[in-house]
Parts: C-alpha cells; structure tokens; sequence
C-alpha cells in the first residue's frame, strides 16, 4: 500500500458518470447514463450503489412490460478472470484480479459468499461472476433501462431501474424476472433484510419505502425528503443520505420517529454503518465522512478527493473508490495515513468488501475487478 498525501479540492472533476442522475432543482430529471466526461456507484455501498446491503422482493408480477432475462448459463463478451500481478500506481503489488472485461458501464455492486452481482448501466443488464474467477460472467437479465442499485439475499438479485422507475427481483440463477414494486418515482439506494426489502425514491419529494419480500403493498416509512439516494441497514434502523438536502438520516425499519444524524453536506450520495457509526461518501464536496449513528459531529475521514463513490467498511478501515481519477483507498476508522491501494483502474464506481478482498465496478474501463485488501 501506498501513502498519499490529501487531494485539494480543485483535484475534484465533473461527474460525468452520474449525469444519468441529474438531481436538478425544482422540476426533476434523471437521464439515463451518458458517456462520462470522466467516469463514475454503493450502498455496502451502491450502491450504490455499491450500494445498499442485500434487497429483496415485492409486489408478486411476473416481469414488467418489455422486461427478459437470458438463461443463467448465457455468458456476454467478458473475458473469464483474468490476474494482473499488481494493479496500477498500487505500491507494494496489491494483487487486482480481472473478474470481467468488455461490460456495458458498469455501476452498482453486490456480492455473496460466492458470486459478485452488478449493474450495467450503459447496456441495461445485471450480471454476476464467480467470486474466486473460477468462471466466465453470466448475465441474469437484459433490456432494462438505468439500474441503479443492486442487492442480493439468499435466493434473489434485487434492484431498481431509475428511469424505468420499478423494483424488481430474479432468481440467483436467473430466469423470469419479477416487478415487484411498478411506478415508482425514480427509485434508488436499495436494501433487504430477512423480512422486507427496502429502497428510496429520488427526487425533492422523495421518499423511503418498504415490501414483504414475499410481496404485498408497499409501505412509505419517510416522506418529504429532497432526492435520497444511498442506503444502507442495521439491525434496527435505515439510513440513508439526501442528496439534494446534504443531510443522514435514520429511521426504523418499522417505520416511527426520524433522526438526522448529519446536516450541511455537499451531495452525500453513498451510505454503510458498522455498529455504531456512519460512513458516507461526498462526491461534490470530495470528501469522506463518519459520524455516530445516534447523531454527534461529522467526522472527515478523507478530503480532497476526486469524486469519491462506492463505500465498505471492515473491522477496522474504511475502504472507497474515487471517479475521478480511478483510484481505490483506504484508511483507518481511527484516524490516520490515507493510502492508495489501486490506481488507474479507468472510472472506478461501485465498491464491496469480503473479508479479504474488494469488488469494484469501473465505469470507463468497463471491468469488475477484485482487489486485495
């Protein structure tokens, strides 16, 4: 790993990447993604996407107008893993595996024990791939239209289309796909527990929602919040970030008294919690932040960064993934020396963690790589 001095803030660039989100004032328009000027999702962070934790299911139906999936075994033009020695401006030969090439932008991530699930946000497909590289790319579903967050439980891929503006679900090993929640305004960040899955809908009016995973009405648990977007889940409570506010909020899952944990953000966008803390992600205001989840001062972890997304947390670092110039970082939760530990990797996006390793999404290059802690 590589110690690095913080960024200034005119290192921040345009965000090309998420123009398929512009969050405008007033009247709001999301478009789908166009070739970023530079490069851009996590929940663990996706997501969010990256984005969110797991998701589940909703409303029964089987898939919305126009939706089909290819069979599980369906495999696109990405190449089967691939490893480089060490990847680009890593110092000390942090091993990067190429787990697929030649993807269609893609953006938000998830993972399991055993597969990496993501979106591909120029060519409207969600795809998965073995872990250990043990295997070629699969694609579970096409002709979808900007997903944008995706989340897995032990049966399902979760994930919701922006523009297409539903929630929907596929077995793990493809087939059918299933809407679970139509018409919905422009949702994003999603999650899911044992119970329900959970996401937010953008825009100044948004909201978040909840289904029975095993389908049902959906339930709004927050209203009146100005374009959320990342989400993420504990044990008791949702969390998630307001974009357009640049406030964190906390809620129930069951819904009941709202806490704000953080106000006067630039654009938080990416949201993850370990037991007792927030982390987020700025990505206008280039910046990486923590603060307790029962609400205390924000905490930088990291300034001057260009474009930071994707977010993960272990037991003692915070990992995340900057847009701008394509670099995965980390650094202590404690406080402490930033590092780089890969560099070049052409618009890295969404971010996950396993015990040993890190998933990132990059939207220029096209890959999903697996990184060494």
């Amino acid at each position: 790993m590589k110690a690095v001095s913080r960024r200034g803030a005119g290192a921040v660039v345009g965000l090309g990447l998420l123009a398929r989100l512009t969050l405008g004032c007033g009247d709001e328009t999301i478009n789908r993604v166009e070739a970023p000027s530079t490069n851009a999702a996590g929940s663990s962070g996706a997501g969010g996407a990256g984005g969110a934790a797991s998701s589940a299911s909703a409303s029964g139906g089987a898939g919305s107008g126009g939706e089909s999936s290819t069979a599980a075994n369906t495999v696109a033009s990405s190449t089967a893993a691939s490893s480089v020695a060490s990847s680009s401006g890593a110092g000390g030969g942090v091993a990067m595996h190429v787990l697929a090439s030649a993807e269609g932008q893609p953006l938000a991530i998830a993972l399991d024990a055993t597969h990496v699930y993501w979106a591909n946000s120029g060519t409207g497909q969600i795809r998965k791939a073995p872990i250990d590289g043990g295997g070629p790319p699969e694609t579970l579903i096409v002709n979808q239209v900007s997903p944008a967050s995706v989340a897995v439980d032990a049966s399902r891929v979760y994930w919701t289309d922006a523009l297409k503006n539903v929630v929907s679900a596929v077995s793990l090993g493809g087939g059918n796909p299933m809407a679970l929640v139509p018409m919905e305004d422009h949702p994003l960040g999603i999650g899911v527990d044992a119970d329900r899955v959970y996401w937010v809908t953008g825009g100044p009016a948004g909201t978040v929602r909840s289904v029975p995973i095993a389908g049902g009405a959906p339930k709004s648990i927050a209203t009146g919040q100005d374009q959320p977007y990342g989400l993420a889940l504990d044990g008791t409570d949702i969390y998630w970030s307001n974009y357009g506010g640049g406030t964190i909020q906390r809620v129930p899952r069951g819904g009941g008294a709202m806490t704000t944990i953080a106000v006067g953000q630039n654009h938080p966008r990416f949201v993850v919690v370990d037991a007792t803390t927030v982390y987020w992600t700025d990505d206008d205001g280039g910046a990486v932040m923590s603060a307790p989840k029962i609400g205390g001062p924000a905490t930088t972890i990291a300034a001057g960064q260009a474009q930071p997304l994707g977010i993960a947390v272990d037991a003692t670092t915070v990992y995340w993934a900057t847009n701008g110039d394509g670099s995965v970082h980390a650094a202590p939760k404690a406080g402490g020396a930033e590092v780089i530990l890969a560099a070049g990797l052409g618009g890295a996006a969404g971010l996950v963690a396993s015990a040993t390793d890190l998933f990132v999404t990059t939207y220029n290059a096209g890959t999903v790589v697996r990184i060494a802690k």
